[in-house]
């Protein structure tokens, strides 16, 4: 009996001594993050994904960006377009609600940067749940808002490396006003993040 109890604290001296280190933290946090959940809700989600063959996507490759203190690991488009297809991530468009209302990512929700509206859409989608956010600067916008998510809890919260205008320049799927002939303007408009 004694020697169970005498593992008992052992494994947990260690599991605690493990916690206090920030890469157990970090890859304990990782490890938490799933595919979202359609039933909760469509939102961000890819309208009419298409069959793509099952791919190991490794994220220790992606590069990470320090947004205002936070890092942030920024998707690959070829991995966005995979994640986009499948649904194995919601897309959030971090501009203001003028440029996503002109073209965004056909499905992509709006919750501008930094911190997204009051009555967000982000709201609805779990803590633990895949998200991308993108802009087009490539990623000053998008970096704020998934640090802002990041810090809220997400640990799911990713930034699109390239920003949009690869993806509308490859022809992947695009919503909005301008969507038959998309112009992005030159410069990014930052009013929303007061930079």
């Amino acid at each position: 009996m004694r020697r169970r109890q005498y593992l008992t604290t052992a494994v947990g001296a260690i599991a605690v001594t493990a916690g206090c280190t920030s890469n157990a933290t970090t890859q304990a946090i990782t490890a938490d993050v799933r595919d979202p959940d359609p039933n909760l809700t469509e939102a961000g989600l890819a309208p009419d994904p298409i069959d793509l063959p099952e791919r190991e996507v490794d994220e220790s490759q992606f590069t990470d960006y320090n947004s205002e203190g936070t890092e942030i690991q920024q998707v690959p488009l070829d991995v966005a377009y995979y994640w986009y297809h499948t649904r194995k991530a919601r897309f959030v468009d971090a501009r203001t609600a003028e440029r996503y209302n002109q073209v965004h990512m056909k499905g992509a929700i709006s919750s501008p940067a930094p911190d997204g509206t009051a009555d967000d859409p982000m709201n609805d989608i779990g803590d633990h749940e895949r998200i991308v956010t993108y802009c087009m600067c490539p990623h000053y916008l998008s970096g704020l808002r998934a640090a802002s998510r990041q810090n809220s809890g997400n640990a799911g919260a990713y930034a699109l490396y390239t920003g949009i205008r690869p993806w509308v320049d490859k022809g992947y799927p695009i919503g909005g006003v301008e969507a038959e002939e998309p112009v992005l303007p030159e410069e990014e408009d930052y009013s929303n993040a007061d930079k």
